[in-house]
């Protein structure tokens, strides 16, 4: 799946909280985007978000007054986790009950409000579970349904199709049941409440957002970007480079870089993370609407093993009305601990766009799209990394140019395919269009 989180529709005042999600083919086609249950906890544009594993995070940002510090952590909701019913028994009453012929049911679990993952929000629901009922000479049936006590869970919401032989993935709410506190879990259908209301939740919905530690610095238009630790297994760790601690319009710019160290713990499942920390190296100058980009061997083979860098990319000295750039491109090792080794010139000249969208891979470092002159554009670009700390002056991409003239777009990688989200076009209008290419 591919997520678009946030951002406006073309007034920096009023930002989105709307999350959106579409599914990935072989080919790179996505699906059309649907609008998940959970919102991020607040409006915000001008965010940066990353995927660490099955979780996003969603990093400072502009609410529509002033820049926010916050940091929000969604998980990847998995379809493994979901509970099953385990056993099924009828009850002959003389006059309340179901109908004969099949229903079908689902069950998802709510999580506790406590919970590290996912509080108080709800699981993707079980296989369907197709149940047929007979026709009774006398009396009618009701069905007690059962299922194994999920960890962590406060209550269990039961889904059932609304109809008699109705059809799979029809299924609406029937009923919220508390958990029991007992190792096996029942409901009576007693065939007197008529499902409606919500569906289960679908294939690549998030948990609910949970609210992690606070930048020391309001950031928006930061440098995002998640790293692994060069020799410490399952660690990675999130840096928010530069950023923008006013508004769009009257920028307070920062040079400053903090991180955040993410543990992964049951294969994955579970990330601890710390508090920001205040990083010793800071960039060379002040900018925001930066890409933060990272690099290793697995995606760029000029990266020795065992090693891991950062990238602060070309931004902005200015707000968008003017179109002050800041070109150079800096990089830093990642060091013990996470530490930021010195910011250092990359030697490129940089970008002459602003508010690109950039990728790191196969050895190129490459920008699609941005302001040139105040206006969105489909130039696209792409510089040879030689070394791990030499990047090479951009030049035209040829075939990777934009469809449509786009800046300010979300950038995501799946596979062997990039994306680029919504943007402004030339026009100075929100799109809500998406396009790929491969890598």
């Amino acid at each position: 799946f591919v997520y678009a989180l946030g951002g406006d529709a073309g007034t920096d005042n009023t930002p989105r909280q709307t999350v959106e999600a579409a599914s990935t083919g072989l080919d790179g086609g996505l699906t059309s985007f649907f609008t998940l249950s959970q919102s991020l906890p607040k409006a915000l544009s001008f965010l940066g978000v990353v995927n660490v594993g099955r979780f996003l995070y969603a990093v400072g940002g502009f609410d529509g007054t002033a820049a926010v510090a916050t940091t929000y952590r969604a998980e990847l909701l998995d379809p493994l986790n979901a509970p099953q019913f385990s056993d099924v028994d009828v009850r002959v009453d003389p006059a309340q009950g179901l109908a004969p012929g099949l229903y079908v049911y689902r069950i998802a679990a709510v999580m506790q409000d406590t919970d590290a993952n996912n509080p108080g929000g709800e699981t993707l629901a079980s296989d369907f579970f197709p149940i047929q009922l007979p026709q009774l000479s006398a009396g009618k049936l009701q069905l007690v349904l059962s299922w194994s006590q999920v960890v962590g869970a406060k209550g269990y919401r039961i889904y059932r199709t609304p109809a008699v032989n109705g059809t799979a993935g029809s299924e609406l709410l029937l009923a919220a049941v508390p958990d029991n506190g007992m190792s096996v879990q029942s409901y009576l259908d007693s065939g007197a409440v008529v499902p409606a209301g919500a569906s289960p939740l679908p294939l690549g919905s998030t948990g609910a957002w949970r609210t992690l530690a606070a930048l020391n610095t309001a950031r928006a238009g930061a440098g995002v970007v998640a790293a692994p630790d060069p020799a410490v297994a399952n660690t990675f760790y999130l840096y928010a480079l530069g950023g923008n601690s006013g508004t769009p319009s009257t920028p307070t710019l920062r040079s400053s870089v903090e991180f955040m160290t993410i543990t992964l713990a049951n294969g994955g499942a579970q990330q601890n993370t710390t508090a920001w920390t205040t990083a010793t190296s800071s960039l060379p100058t002040a900018r925001w609407l930066l890409p933060g980009l990272s690099a290793t061997r697995a995606q760029n083979s000029v990266v020795p093993a065992g090693q891991v860098f950062i990238y602060a990319g070309t931004g902005l000295s200015s707000n968008l009305g003017t179109g002050t750039l800041d070109r150079k491109v800096y990089y830093s090792q990642v060091g013990a601990a996470g530490q930021p080794g010195a910011f250092t010139d990359s030697g490129t000249v940089g970008v002459i766009r602003s508010g690109f969208g950039s990728a790191l891979v196969n050895n190129q470092m490459i920008a699609f799209g941005g302001f040139q002159a105040g206006t969105a554009s489909t130039a696209s670009d792409s510089a040879n990394l030689s070394a791990p700390t030499t990047l090479a002056n951009f030049n035209a991409l040829g075939s990777g140019t934009l469809l449509t003239p786009r800046s300010l777009q979300g950038t995501a990688i799946e596979s062997a395919f990039i994306y680029q989200l919504g943007g402004v076009n030339n026009l100075g209008a929100a799109l809500s269009s998406s396009e790929q290419t491969i890598w």
